[in-house]
């Protein structure tokens, strides 16, 4: 199921109830004009505007509740991956790491993301994100704050459009943009691109590639990948990588005093 099915159900429900009640007013008010003389006809059509009015009423009331629901639904499942408290510990040994400029290689960073993760700092997230890129690999972590964004986005438009699409998805030299705007709404293609977008930083795994200089993925044959799933082990043998060896030498050199440094 794609993540914002949801969305798609709502808005699909919504525009199948919506039309053919558009599609039925106008055949009644097409009765109306050829039945009704015409200092008659203009009761008829404010009747019928009446009418409608409440059963439309009705439908976009039902399907905006469904949506504020599915909202609070889609964003209460983000919530808790990440936050915008601060681990400086390990901030500081990425910012050790970015400064000496060393690149990290693919098992470093896997270890680092999960570090991040595991510590719920968006902040250190980014900064890992960051030194993965520079280093010459694409990593995608999940990312509360643009997740939420984004969902929001979808909420507004799909709302937008249920309080003012009339059924009527005929676009003609008449529709203005405006009306052109809200009927191509109600088509839903908007939220394959935004999906997209959801997808890439809500992911469950930690999702490294290697990219070229171009910023593009580099395939590799299959049996030279090897995928780093969040839930990856992590060696606890006191045995150290170069750069996490450099980054806590670094950081002990840092924090003694002159005349430690100096030996005397």
């Amino acid at each position: 199921m794609n993540k914002f099915d949801i969305f798609r159900t709502i808005l699909s429900q919504f525009t199948n109830e919506i039309s053919p009640l558009a599609a039925e007013k106008q055949k009644r008010a097409e009765e109306i004009k050829n039945t009704y003389l015409p200092e008659k006809r203009k009761e008829k059509f404010e009747q019928l505007d009446e009418e409608y009015s409440q059963k439309e009423k009705a439908i976009r009331s039902e399907y905006l509740s469904m949506l504020e629901n599915s909202v609070k639904t889609m964003q209460a499942a983000e919530q808790g991956k990440t936050t915008s408290r601060i681990d400086f510990e390990l901030l500081n040994e990425l910012n050790i790491l970015s400064s000496a400029g060393i690149p990290l290689s693919k098992e470093e960073i896997s270890i680092y993301a999960e570090k991040a993760l595991r510590s719920g700092s968006s902040i250190c997230c980014r900064k890992i994100t960051d030194m993965a890129g520079k280093s010459g690999f694409k990593l995608s972590l999940p990312d509360e704050a643009t997740a939420t964004s984004i969902i929001n986005e979808a909420a507004e438009r799909l709302i937008d459009c249920v309080k003012r699409f009339d059924g009527n998805t005929k676009i003609d030299n008449t529709t203005t943009t405006d009306e052109r705007m809200v009927k191509m709404a109600a088509s839903g293609l908007f939220l394959d691109s935004l999906e997209r977008k959801f997808s890439s930083v809500t992911v469950a795994d930690v999702v490294l590639d290697e990219i070229d200089e171009n910023g593009q993925k580099v395939e590799r044959k299959e049996t030279e990948k090897t995928p780093l799933k969040f839930s990856i082990s992590i060696d606890d043998s006191n045995e150290e990588s170069p750069a996490a060896k450099y980054a806590k030498e670094y950081s002990e050199r840092m924090a003694a005093t002159p005349i430690e440094v100096s030996g005397i």
